[in-house]
C-alpha cells in the first residue's frame, strides 16, 4: 500500500471529459449494420439473412453498450477526481489550526 496519493486533478479530469469520446462515431458500425444480404429465396439463404440480421443488430447493442460504459467510466473518474480533491481540501483545512498553532513547534524535533 502507498504511503501517500498523488494525482494531478487537470490531467484526470481533462481524461475524463475524453473517454466519453472514444466511441462518439459511430457511423462505421451503423454502415456495416445497415449492408443488405441477398442471399436468396430459399431455406438455407433465409436462415443465413436472419443469421447476419442478428449479428447486425448484436453488434449495434454492443456499440451502444460501450458508450453507456465510456460514458460512466468518465462520469466515475470525474466523481473520484473531484472527491480526492474536496477531501485533500478539508483534510488541509483541519490540520491547518493544528501546525500553525505556537505549540506544534514545541514538539517538531529540530534535525
Amino acid at each position: 500500500m502507498a504511503d501517500e496519493t498523488f494525482i494531478e486533478p487537470s490531467v484526470v479530469l481533462k481524461t475524463a471529459g475524453t473517454i466519453p469520446q472514444l466511441l462518439s462515431d459511430t457511423s462505421s458500425f451503423e454502415h456495416c449494420a445497415s449492408i443488405p444480404t441477398k442471399a436468396g429465396n430459399f431455406q438455407a439463404a433465409l436462415t443465413l439473412e436472419q443469421v447476419v440480421h442478428a449479428r447486425q443488430s448484436g453488434l449495434l447493442q454492443h456499440v451502444s453498450d460501450l458508450q453507456t460504459a465510456l460514458q460512466q467510466l468518465g462520469d466515475n473518474l470525474t466523481k473520484a477526481c473531484n472527491t480526492l480533491v474536496e477531501r485533500d481540501q478539508d483534510n488541509a483545512g483541519q490540520l491547518e489550526p493544528v501546525v500553525t498553532s505556537p505549540t506544534f513547534n514545541d514538539y517538531v524535533p529540530t534535525l
